[in-house]
């Protein structure tokens, strides 16, 4: 008898037992549609189109970057530039819509994400072949962390072809992963993006005391009409990677009176020497775009009689000088020379080229001389000049 109602008693224990785990059951589910009904809640009337205060920089499993910065923004569409990292460009069309965020170009658009933003929203994006890839919202997660940072309200879309994009709210795309959970876009910068429309705003170079062919000393600044500032997406000729960027057209400032000589679709590398002074009288300002290893291009100015000039080629041109290294020095107030490394053939040497300004009103100017210098003995023969190509204070 005694062992019947310990039997008994022992059911008797698994059932509070087993009541015991149901409740828990219970209220984990509850605690668990209430979550994800907050979860969904803040995710209605969200917008996933981009911040275009931001610079969007993305890394590719490739080891590609682009940089991508605002080219213009109307209320719910936006065209972004890419900087594809090689010195090329494209540009990227976002529209937000009633059914979901739009991507592409002026050809054509595809949706990157349905609208409203749920579990289990569905979408498809095919080709001109009609191959269709299908897309599902299968999580809405509070957060998700990429290298750029901590971005909250994150939709996780799954595609049949076996990825996995994650966006996030105001933000866009952060992630994407393959099959294996390897990263094949990672969004790694995000930050403020300036762009200046009027010459009124920061200098990218000034100078307090530039000298103008009759000895007297002016303020100078090269101020944008209308640029872009932004991080290398890669390191390449011209910069290393993150080297801050500014790229558009400026113009000159002496003495607070602008000039109207333009400097038009350049680009400075802000890391490096791409603004600087040579020479003692006058004092010439070297503007430098890197075009490879071996190859600079140049825009080189003066100040004469108060007014900026740019230095012309042998046809009155105002079509730059080529040259390497930081090879262009003064020789004297009116003459300098520029040096080109050449390897193309058995013996590797600098050409030299001597121009002289025959006009110092108009900048034109006349090649005077052309010899060589071998490579052996190019680094003494280069010494001479570096003091003359000093920067002025």
């Amino acid at each position: 008898m005694r062992k019947g109602m310990n039997f008994i008693l022992f059911v008797f224990l698994l059932l509070l037992s087993a009541c015991g785990s149901n409740d828990v059951i219970i209220k984990e589910q509850t605690e668990e549609k209430q979550l994800q009904k907050k979860s969904t809640s803040k995710f209605k009337d969200a917008s996933f189109l981009r911040d275009p205060t931001k610079i969007y920089t993305y890394e590719f499993s490739d080891d590609t970057f682009i940089v991508e910065t605002i080219e213009r923004d109307n209320e719910n569409e936006q065209i972004w530039n890419q900087s594809m990292g090689d010195g090329s460009t494209k540009q990227t069309i976002m529209m937000e819509e009633k059914d979901g965020l739009m991507i592409g170009d002026a050809q054509s658009k595809s949706p990157a994400l349905r609208y409203p933003i749920e579990l289990g929203q569905t979408w498809q994006q095919c080709n001109e072949e009609n191959e269709c890839i299908s897309y599902e919202i299968v999580t809405l997660i509070d957060y998700y962390t990429t290298s750029a940072g901590k971005f909250t309200d994150v939709a996780m879309v799954e595609s049949s072809d076996g990825r996995t994009a994650y966006f996030a709210k105001e933000v866009g795309l952060i992630y994407i992963e393959d099959q294996n959970k390897d990263a094949l876009v990672e969004l790694i910068g995000l930050q403020e993006f300036t762009r200046d429309h009027t010459s009124g705003k920061e200098a990218v170079y000034h100078w307090e005391e530039v000298v103008d062919t009759a000895g007297g000393k002016h303020r100078v600044d090269i101020v944008p009409i209308e640029d872009k500032s932004y991080p290398s997406g890669m390191t390449w000729a011209g910069a290393n990677e993150f080297d801050l960027i500014r790229e558009g057209s400026y113009e000159f400032r002496v003495d607070d009176i602008t000039q109207s000589e333009k400097i038009d679709d350049w680009l400075f590398n802000m890391e490096q020497n791409s603004g600087r002074i040579i020479g003692t009288k006058p004092n010439i300002i070297v503007v430098q775009q890197t075009e490879s290893s071996n190859s600079n291009y140049s825009k080189l100015f003066y100040i004469h009689d108060e007014k900026m000039v740019e230095v012309k080629d042998t046809a009155g041109r105002s079509s730059g000088f080529f040259y390497s290294g930081d090879r262009v020095y003064p020789l004297s107030e009116d003459t300098f020379l520029t040096a080109w490394y050449n390897n193309a053939e058995v013996e590797t040497y600098y050409e030299l080229y001597t121009y002289k300004i025959t006009d110092l009103a108009a900048g034109t100017t006349e090649l005077i001389k052309e010899d060589k210098v071998r490579l052996e003995e190019s680094e003494a023969y280069f010494q001479q000049f570096e003091e003359n190509s000093a920067p002025a204070n």
